[in-house]
């Protein structure tokens, strides 16, 4: 079990890399919030030139918001677990990772947290932004606290399928090739880019039976009040399925890797 003590020296070490690299900080702090300036004008020309106040079952200000909440969500979710496993398999420094009183995947799950933390440094000013930019802001006690549920839940989820595609690394030589295609499957299926109502029916049925969506685009969904009662126990429910789906898989697939790792690099 992770002592407390444990927990914040793994916050400590996190803040230390932040420190080191305050020019990357610097950058996320800023290009987030210019990001989704450009995303303001670019829709608010799209509905100015449609002439229509709803499309694909948005408003201007639900589509906005869908925005403000994908990059805030994308802040907490994000991990760096694969691309930090990779290199370790590669240069051999994994073996003392695994010699250490807590487990490999709870110590990266745990700084996979506090990167989460320190990447959302850029919300505040986003939120800033987004009060003067969001025409009408609307909210429930009842939705926020759905979002913040399936938010945690995608958490989980993105990071333990983070962590499977990141073992990949013991049996090939790069894995970057692997890490951005992994980056590109979910931009195009989790709803980054643009909401997956855009897309064909067809195409949208398909989606719900990848995991991508339930690590973005269902808790956007929640805040924005677009399920039902019985749409929220399934979407919380299948959120819950690919955790269970990807963890057994990591449990499986980390065996038999450990038994291919030899401590010198592959």
């Amino acid at each position: 079990m992770v002592k407390l003590r444990q927990f914040f020296g793994l916050a400590r070490l996190q803040f230390g890399m932040e420190n080191a690299y305050r020019f990357d900080s610097l950058i996320w702090i800023t290009i987030v919030p210019m990001f989704f300036v450009i995303q303001y004008f670019l829709w608010k020309t799209i509905y100015a030139v449609s002439g229509s106040e709803v499309i694909k079952g948005f408003t201007f200000s639900a589509m906005m918001t869908y925005y403000l909440l994908s990059h805030i969500t994308t802040a907490y979710t994000s991990t760096l677990v694969d691309r930090n496993t990779a290199s370790m398999v590669k240069s051999g420094k994994l073996i003392k990772e695994l010699v250490r009183p807590i487990s490999y995947f709870s110590k990266s799950f745990l700084n996979n947290l506090w990167y989460g933390v320190f990447r959302s440094k850029y919300v505040p000013l986003l939120l800033i932004i987004a009060y003067f930019l969001i025409p009408t802001f609307e909210y429930t006690g009842v939705n926020t606290v759905l979002y913040v549920i399936s938010l945690i839940l995608a958490i989980l989820l993105r990071f333990t399928y983070a962590f499977l595609i990141g073992l990949s690394s013991f049996w090939v030589k790069e894995y970057f090739g692997i890490r951005q295609f992994k980056a590109g499957l979910f931009a195009f299926f989790s709803g980054t880019l643009i909401p997956l109502t855009f897309f064909p029916q067809v195409f949208q049925r398909v989606f719900y039976f990848f995991p991508f969506q339930y690590m973005l685009y269902v808790p956007i969904n929640m805040f924005l009040g677009q399920y039902t009662g019985t749409e929220v126990l399934l979407m919380l429910g299948v959120q819950v399925m690919w955790i269970v789906i990807f963890s057994l898989a990591v449990k499986f697939v980390w065996k038999r890797a450990l038994t291919k790792f030899m401590g010198v690099g592959v």
